[in-house]
C-alpha cells in the first residue's frame, strides 16, 4: 500500500496546522504516487534496437515501469516521486525488505521526456537487472528519502513508508510546532521555535546542506560543473561570503517560504550591490550599471538536460572548472 497523505502520522510534537501550510516547491520536492497529478502527462521511454525499453503505465494497482530487453521483462511498482517540477522527476521503490531502486530512467522537463537519472551510469544495459535502476541499501534508501522529507522513521530494513511527512515542510526547519504552541500556553519564556533568521552564515550553511549538501561527491573536484548542483558547495568557496563575517547567507537571496526567483537578475542584483555599494567594497570595472550575476553566477548546463546557477561567486573567466563549462555553454 502507498502511504497517502491523510494517513501519514504526525511528527512526534507535530501539530495538525502544520498540515495546512503555503506550498512551495521545498514541500513538493517526495510525493506518494497517491498524490502525484503527472501521470497522464509522463509517456513512455519507446524501444530501439538493442536497447531496453521503459513502459511507465497506471492501473487500478497502482502506477508501474515494465523494463524490457530481448526476451527478458521486469514490472516493478514505483513508490515515490522525488522532485518538485523544476527540473523533472526520479522515481523510486522499495523491491523486498531491505532492497529498495532508484530507477534508472527520470522524466526532464526540458527535454521534455525520459532519459538516465542523474548519476547512473551512461552505458548501453546489457541485461535488464541493470536496466531498471541502481539497487540501494536500506541506510542509502534512508538518506534519499531524508533529504526529501519533513520526518522519516528508519527501521532495520529501511525506511518506514508510513512514517514518512513528504516534502520539507515548516518543523523541518523550525522544529515540532506543538512544542512551540505548549510553550506559547503556558508562558514559558522559551518559545520552543528555531529562528533560522537568527543563524550565522556558516550555521545556516549547516541547516540548508542538509538538503542541498555542502561538500562535492567523494572523488569529484569542486570546480567541476556538476557541483553546480549543491550550491552551498560553491557559495562557501566564495570571497563574498568567506570575508562577509557570516553577513551573507543562504537566505541575503532566498525566502525559503517563496519559491526561488527564476529569471529575475534586477532582484539578485540589487542584493550584490547592498554590499559593493560600500566604500569599503570593491566595484566591479567591467559592469559599472550592476549587472552582476550574469558573469559572476552563470547558468551552467552540467548535465543533460538541467541547468543551474553557479553560486561560486567569482570572476568566472578566471576559473579553468565550471567557468570554462559556463562559456562554452553559452555559445
Amino acid at each position: 500500500m502507498l502511504a497517502r497523505r491523510s494517513a501519514q502520522p504526525a511528527i512526534p510534537g507535530s501539530t495538525k496546522a502544520s498540515r495546512n501550510q503555503i506550498t512551495p516547491t521545498h514541500c513538493i520536492l517526495l510525493l506518494p504516487l497517491s498524490g502525484w497529478r503527472f501521470l497522464r502527462a509522463v509517456r513512455s521511454n519507446p524501444a530501439k534496437p538493442r536497447r531496453p525499453a521503459s513502459s511507465f503505465r497506471k492501473s487500478s494497482a497502482g502506477y508501474s515501469v515494465t523494463v524490457s530487453l530481448g526476451g527478458e521483462q521486469k514490472q516493478i511498482p514505483i513508490d515515490w516521486v522525488f522532485g518538485a517540477a523544476d527540473q523533472g522527476y526520479t522515481f523510486f521503490s522499495r523491491l523486498s525488505p531491505g532492497q529498495f531502486l532508484e530507477h534508472r530512467l527520470s522524466y526532464y522537463k526540458r527535454k521534455p521526456g525520459f532519459d538516465i537519472t542523474p548519476g547512473q551510469r551512461t552505458h548501453t544495459s546489457s541485461s535488464v537487472e541493470e536496466a531498471v535502476g541502481i539497487h540501494l541499501s536500506p541506510m542509502e534508501a534512508f538518506r534519499c528519502l531524508r533529504c526529501h522529507s519533513t520526518y522519516l522513521k528508519q527501521m532495520p530494513d529501511g525506511p518506514d513508508f508510513s512514517s514518512v511527512v513528504p516534502g520539507v515542510t515548516c518543523e523541518r526547519c523550525h522544529g515540532p510546532g506543538a512544542d512551540h504552541v505548549n510553550a506559547i500556553k503556558t508562558g514559558a519564556s522559551d518559545r520552543r521555535l528555531l529562528n533560522p533568521g537568527k543563524l550565522s552564515g556558516d550555521e545556516l550553511l549547516l541547516m540548508c546542506r542538509e538538503f542541498h549538501r555542502a561538500e562535492p561527491p567523494p572523488g569529484m573536484l569542486f570546480d567541476d560543473p556538476v557541483v553546480t548542483r549543491f550550491q552551498p558547495v560553491g557559495l562557501q568557496m566564495s570571497a563574498c561570503f568567506q570575508k562577509s563575517n557570516g553577513g551573507i547567507t543562504c537566505t541575503t537571496c532566498h525566502d525559503p517560504h517563496e519559491n526561488v526567483r527564476r529569471n529575475a537578475n534586477d532582484f539578485y542584483n540589487k542584493r550584490c550591490v547592498n554590499c559593493h555599494n560600500r566604500a569599503s567594497q570593491r566595484r566591479c570595472k567591467v559592469q559599472t550599471a550592476g549587472e552582476c550575476v550574469s558573469c559572476h553566477m552563470p547558468k551552467i548546463r552540467p548535465l543533460p538536460h538541467m541547468s543551474f546557477t553557479d553560486h561560486w561567486i567569482r570572476v568566472v573567466s578566471a576559473s579553468a572548472g565550471v567557468g570554462k563549462k559556463a562559456r562554452e555553454d553559452e555559445r
